[in-house]
């Protein structure tokens, strides 16, 4: 069975995940993947550098400068979406196939908006008020207020 899960960042998916990965659940963690992509795929972050100018430094991607553009604009954070989105798919379904008959969980933001909820037998969505999920975030990545806020 192929689960996939959903839900905005400090929602609680991490909670939840923990316990399909105790239960022996394999976990498929894209915002994981992405990170992974971003250190390995210099075609990756060749397409986030020509989108979003400045972002990338000595094959580095400033996550800041590119969060204060994509959580400031919709539609910069649909191009962002568009780049990354295939890329992590890709290794979505490298990884579905690795696993082929086993419980599987598939943790993404954008599991509809990135082509994943098709994958999936089943999908749950993750939710928690506003005013939780943003003292979750800047307790999980020592961020202010106003950026938690603009994630949210």
């Amino acid at each position: 069975m192929i689960l996939g899960i959903t839900g905005g960042t400090g929602c609680g998916k991490t909670t939840f995940l923990n316990c399909i990965a105790e239960l022996g659940g394999i976990i498929l963690d894209c915002d994981a993947i992405y990170h992974e992509l971003l250190r390995t795929d210099e075609s990756l972050l060749r397409a986030i550098e020509s989108r979003f100018p400045g972002t990338v430094t000595e094959g580095s991607l400033n996550r800041k400068a590119l969060g204060a553009i994509v959580f400031a604009d919709e539609n910069a954070l649909q191009d962002l979406n568009a780049i990354t989105h295939a890329a992590v798919k890709s290794v979505v379904l490298e990884q579905l196939q690795k696993h082929k008959g086993k419980h599987i969980a598939i943790d993404a933001i954008g599991l509809f908006e990135g082509g994943l909820a098709e994958l999936c037998d089943v999908t749950v969505a993750v939710t928690a008020p506003e005013e939780m999920r943003v003292r979750r975030i800047m307790a999980r990545d020592g961020i202010s207020q106003a950026y938690a806020e603009s994630r949210v």
